[in-house]
């Protein structure tokens, strides 16, 4: 089942964090993100949505982040997904459509007519995944600027 996520989850999830990184080849720093991460999912006015795939096992499946952004050229909101992992166990079973279906759910009911993410260019199987569900893609050079 997709659910919500819900405060319980958090070090779960933070564990789906660092497989995610694992998965991407990509340094986890622990900082103590689960209160920052806490306070953002599940404040009075939440800056980012999760929700989690749970069976009921030991563990959640899966989980998917995303925020609500505003565009100026075409003055319309939309949703970027900053998150979609899946256990390695729980992939090619359905799971990540469904999430996109529920995520597409979400941004119609904020007026959001598009939804956008990145992944990373060696990531076949995310890529094929995304074209087989109609995604477009977009040639841009990601930055980041680390501020002191």
């Amino acid at each position: 089942m997709i659910r919500t996520a819900a405060p319980g989850d958090i070090a779960q999830i933070l564990d789906l964090c660092r497989a995610h990184a694992a998965y991407e080849k990509a340094r986890y720093v622990e900082d103590r993100q689960g209160p920052r991460l806490a306070r953002a999912l599940f404040s009075a006015e939440p800056s980012m949505h999760a929700w989690v795939v749970d069976e009921g096992a030991a563990e959640l499946l899966g989980y998917m982040t995303a925020v609500t952004e505003f565009a100026t050229w075409p003055a319309r909101a939309f949703v970027y997904m900053d998150t979609l992992y899946l256990r390695e166990h729980a992939r090619r079973q359905g799971w990540g459509q469904r999430l996109i279906a529920t995520l597409s759910d979400f941004a119609r009911a904020r007026g959001a007519r598009e939804i956008q993410w990145q992944t990373p260019p060696w990531n076949d199987d995310a890529i094929a995944f995304y074209r087989r569900i109609g995604a477009d893609e977009a040639d841009k050079v990601r930055f980041t600027l680390r501020l002191p």
